[in-house]
């Protein structure tokens, strides 16, 4: 059973168990698609090539159909990506795999402008996801959040446990200080904390699309992070994010530029509410 109480541990093993079931859940399903055309049949693996070769012989009908692999094939993916996850940091004290609720963010309150993640397609799911998910929980002691994310989750362990390891191909965890590992690529990078924080600032100007969190107007992430590159303190920053959404979106900036800061912020302590800084960045 995965310790979730007592002291600090100095090197937790965190990981986004969003992300491995997800990943793993649609590992083992895989689209074919047959081309029905004057020439006769033609089995693809994906739906460019059978585009291509559909237009190629002057037009005809794309087939397709989803084959599924067993679910043991999609747990037996969720052991290896665990198991290879724990053979890498072996020395860690403890490991701790998040899951976000099915329903329930506190973000989904702040959201005014748009739907929080109100761009996802409800029906994208994994198959095997409520199974997956249920292993994650029942074999390898998976922890549901309440009322936030995973990320939020991971976020406050980072904080409190100086020394552990983030574990996620999620990019919003990029404003998180320490170790990040991500299992698909399998490389690993040291955040400072002046790293993480200026990716806040980047994505507080520049929204989030894959979460539905529209930034400011025109400006995407190239331009965030060149926006504030020249600012040294949390105070510069915001002074320079209120500025730009003022700029563009006059007087309804400030409110849109706090809304945006609160819906993009991972969380350090629990129940926070993203408040507009003082202070100055540490390296």
């Amino acid at each position: 059973m995965i310790p979730r109480s007592g002291p600090n541990v100095a090197k937790l093993l965190l990981i986004d168990a969003d992300l491995v079931a997800f990943r793993c859940g649609f590992a083992v399903e895989k689209n074919k698609y047959l081309v029905e055309s004057k020439g006769g049949c033609q089995p693809f693996e994906d739906a460019k090539s059978a585009k291509v070769w559909m237009d190629a012989e002057g037009g005809g009908v794309i087939w397709n159909r989803k084959e599924v692999e067993p679910l043991e094939n999609a747990l037996a993916l969720v052991k290896n990506v665990i198991k290879d996850i724990q053979d890498r940091y072996a020395e860690w004290a403890a490991c701790r795999l998040w899951l976000s609720p099915s329903m329930g963010n506190f973000r989904e309150q702040i959201a005014t402008r748009a739907k929080y993640k109100g761009n996802r397609d409800a029906t994208a799911r994994p198959m095997y996801l409520a199974a997956i998910r249920d292993y994650l929980t029942e074999h390898w002691g998976a922890a549901v959040t309440v009322g936030q994310e995973a990320d939020d989750a991971i976020g406050i362990d980072m904080s409190d446990n100086p020394g552990s390891v983030c574990v996620s191909f999620d990019k919003d965890l990029l404003q998180l200080p320490g170790r990040h590992y991500n299992w698909i690529t399998k490389e690993e990078r040291d955040v400072t904390k002046k790293e993480g924080a200026k990716f806040f600032w980047q994505q507080t100007l520049s929204g989030d699309a894959t979460d539905n969190v529209p930034g400011c107007k025109g400006i995407g992430p190239v331009k965030a992070a060149a926006l504030i590159e020249d600012c040294d303190s949390p105070k510069a920053c915001w002074d320079k994010v209120l500025e730009v959404y003022t700029e563009v979106h006059g007087a309804e900036g400030p409110a849109f530029a706090l809304e945006t800061a609160r819906l993009v912020y991972v969380r350090r302590k629990n129940n926070e509410i993203w408040s507009p800084p003082s202070g100055a960045l540490n390296g």
